[in-house]
């Protein structure tokens, strides 16, 4: 385990180097199977989310060597963690621990680094609007400046970094399946007059999964009196038309209901 954090330790130490050279970026690669991916173009550069698509894994000299093996080995150590995850979460819902990793849950795994600069009037933007992630679970590592905000009870509340914590989120299609046992967490991140700020989002489920299944709520979660709340929707349909609606604080959640 205390390799597993050198390699978290490492990598924001070398976003922090990359972020000698631009004022503001997101570095962003896909992960499918154990292959880091990226986006299109070769090169790792700025890109937004709704861009994102898998070409043929590449060859690792593709990668910015900075970052290189950094990339590789932390991808490699957060697919170990996806399927301890997803085992924990398995039997949460009662199931089997192998259930969801044998539905692909752990599959489509994403990578994405962000660097937020200081900034002198942090009251006037945000580093991320109000959203909720899409996939199925969400690992973060943060950085000590922090920025994190969750909302729970009709307010933001501050999600302050610990050290040698991960932070783990509950995605949009986890609610789906688990039929609203688990719910998605609305978030955001703020900006600092300090920093800057690194973070890394680990994203199980990712709109690279190129699988064709239908994912609806789990039969065995089901009864007469908990029937399933919403239609079934592949991964690739869902974030399509989640990015079709912008990034914005609503979830197409609301339009799969029965």
């Amino acid at each position: 385990m205390s390799e597993f954090f050198w390699i978290c330790n490492f990598i924001l130490e070398a976003l922090a180097f990359l972020s000698k050279f631009f004022s503001s970026f997101s570095v962003r690669f896909l992960v499918s199977l154990g292959f880091v991916l990226p986006l299109p173009g070769g090169e790792a550069r700025l890109l937004d989310p709704a861009e994102a698509a898998l070409p043929d894994p590449p060859a690792p000299e593709q990668l910015p060597a900075c970052c290189r093996g950094i990339v590789m080995d932390y991808s490699a150590e957060m697919l170990k963690l996806g399927d301890l995850l997803f085992g924990l979460f398995s039997e949460a819902l009662g199931l089997d621990p192998a259930h969801l990793k044998e539905m692909g849950c752990s599959e489509g795994l994403g990578i994405a680094s962000h660097y937020y600069p200081a900034c002198p009037q942090p009251d006037l933007t945000l580093g991320i609007a109000r959203h909720s992630d899409l996939g199925f679970v969400t690992v973060l590592l943060q950085d000590h400046v922090g920025g994190l905000q969750v909302f729970r009870r009709d307010r933001w509340v501050d999600f302050p970094p610990t050290p040698g914590a991960l932070v783990v989120n509950v995605g949009d299609m986890f609610q789906l399946i688990s039929n609203d046992k688990f719910k998605s967490v609305e978030h955001r991140a703020l900006v600092r007059s300090v920093g800057p700020r690194v973070s890394v989002a680990a994203f199980f489920g990712n709109e690279g999964l190129s699988t064709s299944r239908i994912y609806e709520p789990i039969k065995e979660l089901l009864s007469e009196d908990d029937p399933p709340k919403y239609h079934g929707i592949t991964v690739r349909d869902f974030f399509f038309r989640s990015f079709q609606k912008g990034i914005d604080s609503s979830s197409i959640l609301s339009r799969l209901k029965r």
